[in-house]
């Protein structure tokens, strides 16, 4: 019996290590077909992101020339209107390619880590209105009311004003494009405390009346190239790379974005970023008392070169 029992248990013991043998077994290859997806999948990205960029690059040139070409056909004298009107449509798709182009070419640096975040001081409520002048053309074509409200405690902040500039035109612009004719669209600016001592968070709401979006589609707003309608599904044209771009920006601000949404009641989107709090003297530019003596640049050669 005693001879029995210790067979009994050293096959059970044996069973025991082959099962957690074969386990351990499992989890290494499976950790190891993940770790070799993984970087499958990084470097299949990595070379996506390398022909987008290489191609928008590629292709920007002499897109700039056909839309400069046009420009010059267009101010020639003699041409007849039908040509004229032919011309306009060229530079009118032209510049709707080469904003394409422009996306392609934002989203394939900021995947490469080539854009870096440089915070200038400026006045807190001035990007948003040089927005507002910029679109102000769009919003009058379709007869929509546009009004902005600033709740500002400091008045003056340091942000990179490029990319805080490049996140509010695509949100506005969105806006404009999904909002019928007549109707309505909201932008807001307000800041609150930081936890941090010197510094704030501003937040910047643009809401609309506009067509909505689905709960589902909500999930993927993020995503490149990424559309809840074809374009002709919808009649409204776009990439689907625009908020890709903003919710990357935002988070390389370590702030963050959010949205609600109903189908035929309109969008509103949240954005929070930490800024540092500056002063109106920051904003100033810092002058070099040396500056204009002319001595200086005697023997100085320069090199001008352009593209």
């Amino acid at each position: 019996l005693a001879i029995a029992v210790s067979y009994l248990f050293s096959l059970l013991v044996a069973t025991i290590y082959y099962q957690i043998s074969s386990k351990k077994h499992r989890e290494k290859q499976y950790a190891a077909d993940l770790k070799k997806a993984a970087e499958l999948a990084k470097s299949a990205n990595e070379a996506k992101t390398r022909f987008l960029f290489n191609m928008s690059h590629d292709i920007r040139t002499p897109m700039n020339a056909i839309l400069g070409f046009t420009q010059l056909a267009e101010q020639e004298a003699g041409v007849s209107d039908k040509v004229k009107e032919y011309l306009q449509k060229i530079r009118i798709s032209g510049n709707k390619m080469l904003s394409i182009i422009d996306n392609v070419l934002e989203l394939s640096r900021i995947e490469s880590g080539k854009v870096t975040i440089e915070e200038t001081p400026v006045a807190a409520g001035s990007i948003i209105d040089e927005c507002k002048v910029r679109i102000q053309a769009e919003i009058d074509k379709k007869k929509q009311q546009l009004t902005v409200s600033k709740e500002i405690i400091y008045p003056y902040i340091y942000m990179d004003t490029v990319r805080i500039t490049e996140i509010i035109l695509n949100l506005m612009s969105n806006s404009i494009k999904y909002t019928n004719d007549g109707g309505w669209i909201h932008c807001a600016i307000s800041q609150e405390e930081d936890e941090r001592e010197g510094w704030c968070i501003q937040e910047l709401t643009v809401s609309d009346n506009g067509i909505g979006m689905t709960r589902e589609f909500q999930k993927h707003i993020y995503e490149s190239f990424t559309r809840e309608r074809s374009s002709t599904a919808s009649g409204i044209a776009g990439t689907g790379l625009g908020m890709g771009i903003v919710k990357k920006l935002v988070d390389m601000m370590d702030g963050t974005i959010d949205l609600q949404s109903k189908v035929g009641e309109g969008t509103t989107f949240r954005v929070r970023i930490p800024c540092r709090i500056a002063t109106q003297e920051d904003t100033q530019p810092k002058t070099d008392e040396n500056i204009g003596n002319l001595e200086d640049l005697k023997g100085i050669r320069i090199l001008l070169a352009e593209d």
